[in-house]
């Protein structure tokens, strides 16, 4: 093991007879490469001149894709992982052998993982959402206001619809805010009340940027 520390996996073609007809049109061919050991620190670097290092955690032959592990600056105990495909990297250098046996890989929790993905992906079409269509940059910002305190609040044409009772309508002032259904409530008086701070907030910036 000890001749390998240092060493240097150079995937690049320079001898295309050896690798077939087909490597000489790949100009970072990989079929003769050797997976470094798992647990190596190894530095890669990109066919577009990126360094990526870390500790190998994983590597699959097949698809030529290694998994690279690094810790999070100031942040211990919590690590970045990045997956590289040695297919297209020029140079695979080992900094440092393992020293220890290989971590026995922990069982993931794939309910966790798929609510987070449903979760993350909620998320995602509520920021799509969140984009009125053709609006000015105070309705945009309004219903960011809103949307930060209430939650429930999305967009019906340029209209501005809160928890599907209070509708606040162009030009978005507090006489623009009304309800759904006609008669007055809490819910729309409370709206107001958001409206009328956001609106003094929202002046005030404006007369600041403006005197700059």
């Amino acid at each position: 093991m000890k001749e390998r520390n240092n060493s240097t996996f150079n995937t690049l073609n320079s001898n295309s007879s050896d690798q077939g007809t087909n490597s000489s049109s790949d100009p970072y061919n990989s079929n003769n490469f050797m997976a470094p050991p798992i647990g190596a620190q190894i530095r890669c670097v990109t066919c577009l001149g990126n360094n990526v290092q870390g500790k190998v955690v994983a590597y699959d032959q097949q698809t030529k894709m290694l998994a690279l592990r690094s810790p999070v600056s100031g942040k211990p105990g919590y690590y970045d992982y990045t997956m590289v495909n040695v297919a297209w990297c020029s140079n695979l250098e080992v900094l440092e052998e393992p020293s220890d046996s290989p971590e026995q890989i922990s069982t993931l929790n794939i309910q966790k993982l798929e609510r987070r993905k449903k979760l993350n992906i909620e998320n995602k079409l509520k920021e799509i959402n969140s984009l009125g269509n053709n609006v000015s940059p105070l309705a945009q910002h309004l219903y960011f206001t809103i949307y930060k305190t209430l939650n429930e609040v999305e967009w019906e044409d340029k209209n501005i619809v809160v928890m599907n009772s209070v509708v606040i309508s162009p030009p978005y002032d507090v006489n623009s805010c009304h309800s759904r259904n006609g008669e007055t409530h809490a819910a729309v008086e409370h709206v107001k009340k958001i409206v009328k701070k956001f609106l003094d907030d929202y002046s005030a910036h404006q007369q600041q940027i403006g005197s700059k």
